[in-house]
């Protein structure tokens, strides 16, 4: 597998981009924002491990920094954080964790708006992935690349079409875990349907995504059919449904006699490794329904689909999820927000990887947030998650609470 390593190429070139815009463009609202977080949480079972729990208490302090221009035509920024961590315990697992991030989006004109992103981390925390996918990764330290564009185009008055290109790559430099490159390409076509049913519009989408691991790759190609209505001023509805066609390629071993010294009649047992291909069709779904009051907003999603499995050997799983989510405001320095989440990831051998996953997570975290002012808060949250191995048949619950306090200063050029 071929790797790319463009995050250095292309940061200074969204900067000089950025630069260049500034420079020329007229009512800008040029914006730099220094930040910082100082986190104290504790953690009873670091690794979610169902049999050798690990506690500790962890200190987490972010610093950041952030440049925005916005004008009539543009929305530009470019923002970089460290995460400093420290464990009381396990000092074994402390780190400087890094995130750089740049966008760019530009009106061509009235109908036509473009925009792109690119961005690099580095983590290393072992349950980094757990709040959007999960799966436990481990403690490993991930090189991420994320780089998107997107175009969209007013085709008439009441239709408008989307193209949507991502590219992720993940490098671990271990050998315990899967590398994996990963492209999106995306092409929706809306209608507005208001004269059908009012405050409706209808979708087209179609999908194709490739995913290269170590040894193993997986086509997904997707169709479906998508509404997003708003049912009054503070209920909205979005859902679509389709179907998928993937096809697997993956190296198995096939295990084989061999005669070493013919014509002796003495035989040997080789391990072969041999090309499968699996092919699969399945569906695809995804529906929220959202609130938007005066001082409560929430929102119940259902998604599944075809996802990468970040490091596991497993490749890709059928990831299957469940997320409900309130926040309320008290006042306007108090509020308080719960959010449940389940997730299911699934896979066979031979139908999206050569080897099974199967597991459920479930995830509850209620918060209170406190705001002095627009730029300055605190909060104390705690989660509770619980992961079932439904293919050991082991279970593991987790316990977490922490207070942040967060600050910002924002300056308008």
């Amino acid at each position: 597998m071929r790797y790319i390593h463009w995050p250095i190429l292309l940061l200074p070139l969204v900067t000089l981009l950025l630069g260049g815009f500034c420079g020329s463009a007229r009512g800008d609202e040029i914006k730099l924002t220094p930040f910082a977080s100082l986190k104290e949480g504790y953690n009873d079972n670091i690794f979610l491990d169902s049999s050798n729990q690990k506690s500790d208490f962890i200190t987490t302090f972010s610093p950041g920094l952030e440049l925005s221009d916005r004008t009539e035509r543009l929305d530009a920024s470019l923002s970089l954080r460290f995460n400093g961590i420290l464990y009381s315990r396990n000092s074994n697992l402390n780190a400087i964790d890094q995130d750089y991030r740049g966008r760019l989006g530009y009106l061509l004109n009235p109908r036509t708006r473009v925009s792109g992103s690119a961005a690099y981390t580095l983590d290393s925390q072992p349950d980094r992935d757990i709040e959007t996918t999960g799966l436990v990764l481990g403690a490993v330290k991930r090189h991420r690349q994320l780089y998107s564009f997107a175009a969209d185009r007013s085709l008439t008055e009441k239709t408008s079409l989307a193209f949507n290109y991502a590219y992720e790559q993940d490098d671990y430099h271990n050998p315990r875990f899967t590398d994996n490159i990963w492209h999106d390409v995306e092409l929706s076509l809306t209608h507005d349907m208001d004269s059908l049913v009012r405050n409706m519009r209808g979708s087209l989408n179609l999908g194709y995504a490739r995913y290269d691991f170590t040894g193993s790759s997986v086509d997904n190609y997707s169709v479906s059919l998508g509404v997003d209505k708003a049912l009054t001023e503070i209920w909205g509805f979005q859902a679509y449904v389709g179907g998928r066609y993937t096809v697997s390629k993956y190296q198995a071993w096939q295990y084989e006699y061999y005669q070493p010294f013919p014509p002796f009649p003495y035989y040997e047992i080789i391990a072969v490794p041999v090309s499968q291909r699996s092919q699969e069709w399945g569906w695809v779904g995804q529906m929220a329904v959202t609130y938007r009051g005066e001082t409560t907003n929430g929102s119940l999603s259902f998604s599944s689909d075809v996802q990468p499995a970040s490091g596991q050997s497993s490749g890709t799983t059928i990831r299957t999820g469940v997320t409900a989510a309130v926040r309320k405001r008290f006042s306007y320095e108090l509020s308080a927000a719960l959010s449940v989440d389940f997730y299911h990831n699934k896979s066979n051998p031979g139908a999206l990887s050569g080897q099974r996953i199967n597991y459920d997570t479930i995830l509850a975290t209620p918060s209170f947030r406190y705001e002095f002012n627009k730029d300055m808060y605190v909060e104390a949250s705690y989660q509770y998650t619980k992961l079932f191995n439904n293919l050991a048949s082991t279970e593991a619950d987790r316990n977490m609470v922490f207070v942040r306090f967060y600050i910002q200063h924002p300056m308008n050029w």
